[in-house]
């Protein structure tokens, strides 16, 4: 901590008041680069004894980056505690988890193997676009999927010139191609200045002013 190098501390085992005097040693010599793990220092540690709440939890009592210490069996702990907010995963790593059967040791059970560290960085990579920022902008697809997905006014059966536009005359479809279906209190009572056939989309032109 005194040559301002980043410090991860490890919660395991460890109550808030200690993890305060931990954070507040670092901060002491003049270190702020310090990030907590949540961490359940069971192994492994079984889903209902997680707390993954503590991550939101842990950001807003200490105001610094939190992880995960993840002593789970699997991804999906990592992958829910990456939703939630962790900054880093620790997942302990072996190149072949059969390897307990030779060298007894309790780390193997909980490790990940190669590929799964694959699918754990690659889960990190598109997390960190998929969280995206608020608010956000309407998407180029989005505006296109406005006219073609959302609802338009077209006539239910032939209509002719005078005729009301009402329930009974018109349904609302896919896409939109004239009046779009919010429109509705804007256009209802109105006269139809022309015939149209039935299921034709209905333009403003179409209807008296």
């Amino acid at each position: 901590a005194q040559k301002n190098r980043p410090v991860i501390v490890s919660c395991g085992m460890a109550n808030l008041e200690e993890i305060s005097q931990v954070l507040e040693t670092v901060i002491n010599v003049g270190n702020d680069r310090l990030i907590l793990l949540h961490c359940i220092s069971d192994y492994p540690a079984k889903p209902d004894s997680l707390n993954l709440a503590m991550i939101p939890y842990l950001k807003k009592q200490f105001k610094v980056p939190i992880g995960f210490s993840d002593h789970a069996i699997g991804l999906h702990s990592a992958y829910m505690a990456i939703s939630m907010g962790a900054v880093v995963i620790e997942k302990h790593f072996t190149i072949n988890r059969q390897l307990c059967e030779k060298i007894p040791d309790a780390d193997h059970e909980i490790s990940i193997e190669p590929k799964e560290l694959k699918e754990l960085r690659d889960f990190c990579d598109d997390a960190s676009l998929m969280r995206g920022k608020a608010p956000r902008q309407i998407t180029s697809g989005e505006e296109e999927g406005r006219t073609a997905f959302r609802r338009g006014l077209y006539t239910r059966k032939a209509v002719k010139a005078g005729e009301k536009l009402s329930l009974e005359n018109t349904v609302l479809l896919r896409p939109v191609k004239g009046i779009a279906a919010n429109q509705w209190t804007d256009v209802f009572g109105k006269s139809f200045l022309r015939e149209i056939k039935a299921m034709e989309a209905i333009n403003l032109s179409d209807l008296e002013s």
